[in-house]
């Protein structure tokens, strides 16, 4: 994710409202996480659907373990 910001060029405190989505085990994995997710990425807000015309998104796929996600953000100022 810290590369993904990179890419995008933000500024270290800029915070982001942060769109996956992911296979069915691996959206659970996130679920389950939301709050260290959000901490550790600086997000306002996690939201499990593609994201909107307009957002940053990521051009490829994420594998962990054979589970794919997808990841797409807006920047909160």
């Amino acid at each position: 994710m810290q590369d993904f910001r990179k890419q995008a060029d933000l500024d270290i405190a800029d915070r982001i409202k942060l769109y996956y989505q992911a296979s069915e085990r691996l959206a659970a994995a996130i679920q389950a996480h939301t709050d260290y997710i959000m901490g550790e990425t600086l997000s306002v807000e996690m939201v499990a659907e593609a994201a909107p015309e307009g957002a940053i998104k990521n051009l490829e796929l994420i594998s962990f373990d054979g589970e794919e996600v997808s990841l797409g953000l807006d920047v909160r100022r």
